[in-house]
């Protein structure tokens, strides 16, 4: 009877979720089309120079392979894993972020590595934790490179205001999150003897069940202990963001915006930020909304009102989808039927 109340109040919260990031998704589409002309911004899209849209989609499809690489080295004191497989799960995931709620594309990506290398889910989700962390972190430099690369944003009262609160928020949190993490590494049995302590007050299976799930979290995270590994860690990452980088360069001269909007490279690392910011709001499956008006509004600005609300959304929809969203489907649905993958089996063994 309480399994079935603990799975009726789970339901609920993901439904909740789903109403909450549907609202957050409708209310920024909202925004980003609220005073566009839409012959004008097909014509937009249909005047720009495609031809600069291969490099972009070629870029943003090597980000996807470098975030395997990374994968690989994080995974490497669970397994040594094909960098295929890794590949395949990246691609199965993000598909599945692109198109379901509750960001159910993290459990794809565990799912499908568990069932292509026999690794526990546990431990796949505790390296997918550690790569997010190291995303923010990354995410953090840029910031800093932006409003250094950019002095004039500290006068321009709202965006400096924004990018550095946004900066403290997104810092102090990833310390908060990444501290809890590492801590077991360095200080095993001060950890080990807290974890026993506050999981003694549970039932036995439970606590068992728990420490299991503990012992599985941390093996996840310990390649980060070892230089060999922490350093490709980082230096992947920070090609794979020079790769999302490239990716937005390619997409401003596909629209011919690239004197509009300042200095080139400054430019586009708060673009960028921006961006990066605007996929941690809550919204709905892909970034829905959210990445557009962000994409639309930090564009009209950095212009001084140069580019025009149909160029910027133009420029944010083939952005976001052209370049980003279809391809990487694409790809999703081609390594999802590849290994013989359905959503119901992995929706059974996600309710399991």
């Amino acid at each position: 009877m309480r399994q079935f109340s603990f799975r009726k109040k789970r339901a609920f919260v993901k439904i909740l979720k789903f109403l909450i990031g549907t609202l957050i998704s409708v209310f920024f589409i909202y925004l980003a089309f609220k005073d566009i002309l839409f012959a004008e911004l097909w014509q937009t899209i249909l005047d720009s120079n495609w031809l600069w849209l291969i490099p972009a989609i070629a870029a943003h499809i090597l980000s996807y392979w470098l975030r395997a690489v990374r994968w690989r080295y994080l995974l490497s004191d669970v397994k040594d894993v094909k960098l295929s497989n890794l590949y395949s799960a990246v691609m199965v995931g993000y598909m599945a972020l692109n198109i379901f709620p509750l960001r159910l594309g993290e459990f794809f990506r565990a799912y499908v590595i568990g069932k292509t290398e026999n690794i526990s889910r546990t431990t796949s989700f505790a390296t997918i934790v550690v790569e997010r962390i190291v995303d923010v972190l990354t995410l953090l430099l840029l910031l800093i490179g932006a409003i250094v690369l950019n002095p004039h944003l500290a006068e321009r009262e709202f965006l400096g205001r924004t990018l550095s609160s946004s900066g403290t928020i997104i810092l102090v949190g990833t310390l908060f999150v990444l501290s809890g993490l590492l801590f077991p590494l360095f200080a095993k049995e001060t950890a080990k003897k807290i974890a026993m302590f506050f999981l003694s007050k549970f039932p036995k299976d439970l606590s068992e069940k728990l420490i299991g799930i503990l012992r599985s979290f941390w093996i996840g995270i310990a390649s980060l202990q070892k230089t060999e590994h922490f350093i490709p860690v980082i230096a992947s990452s920070l090609v794979m963001w020079a790769c999302f980088i490239a990716n937005l360069y390619f997409t401003i001269y596909t629209f011919g915006i690239e004197d509009k909007i300042g200095e080139l490279f400054p430019a586009t690392l708060v673009i960028i930020v921006v961006g990066g910011i605007s996929v941690m709001i809550p919204a709905g499956p892909g970034s829905v909304g959210t990445l557009d008006a962000a994409y639309k509004e930090i564009l009209i600005f950095l212009s001084n009102g140069g580019i025009l609300p149909n160029l910027a959304l133009g420029f944010a929809l083939v952005n976001h989808y052209i370049t980003q969203f279809i391809p990487i489907n694409i790809i999703g649905f081609y390594y999802f039927w590849k290994e013989k993958l359905s959503f119901s089996s992995i929706q059974t063994e996600g309710d399991s």
